[in-house]
């Protein structure tokens, strides 16, 4: 298995299912270790401002410290940082609805709704795509191959025959 290190302080990761920051465009996961998984929920979900500054110190300190520059983990972070102080700022000024946090938490979706659902049509659309990349591959392949046959035929006349 390739070793994981967390994306804001590069320490190694031992846990399989590690918190993740964000997902690149190539697909590749930003994991974070437990210490900074535990800063960003703090950051963005805590009620007292101390712990928020803090929290948002730790996490910005961090990432200077250890020259990050990957910039997808850096968007990720920034925007999480920005709500996070937004919020740290009107907790301070005590103009933060905290009711919000506790609509959303409570929030849990039992079953996805239908039009969040893969439809038959949809499906039967997938399933066709499935079969002609099948084929394709398989029209490749002889291709490859022929190309193949005829790159060592003509090796073997080159080399033997002429």
């Amino acid at each position: 298995m390739k070793e994981k290190y967390c994306s804001l302080c590069l320490s190694p990761i031992e846990a399989e299912d590690a918190p993740i920051l964000t997902i690149s465009g190539a697909g590749v996961a930003r994991c974070l270790c437990d210490k900074c998984a535990e800063d960003i929920e703090t950051a963005s979900g805590a009620k007292e401002y101390d712990s928020i500054a803090e929290a948002m110190d730790r996490l910005t300190a961090s990432i200077s410290e250890n020259n990050i520059d990957d910039s997808v983990s850096l968007a990720a972070l920034d925007n999480i940082l920005k709500h996070a102080a937004a919020r740290a700022t009107l907790i301070k000024e005590g103009k933060y609805d905290f009711s919000k946090d506790d609509e959303i938490e409570g929030e849990v979706l039992e079953e996805l709704p239908e039009d969040m659902l893969e439809s038959e049509e949809d499906k039967a659309l997938d399933e066709r795509d499935i079969e002609r990349a099948n084929k394709l591959d398989r029209v490749l392949n002889w291709i490859w191959a022929a190309v193949l046959a005829g790159t060592v035929g003509f090796l073997i006349w080159w080399f033997f025959l002429r």
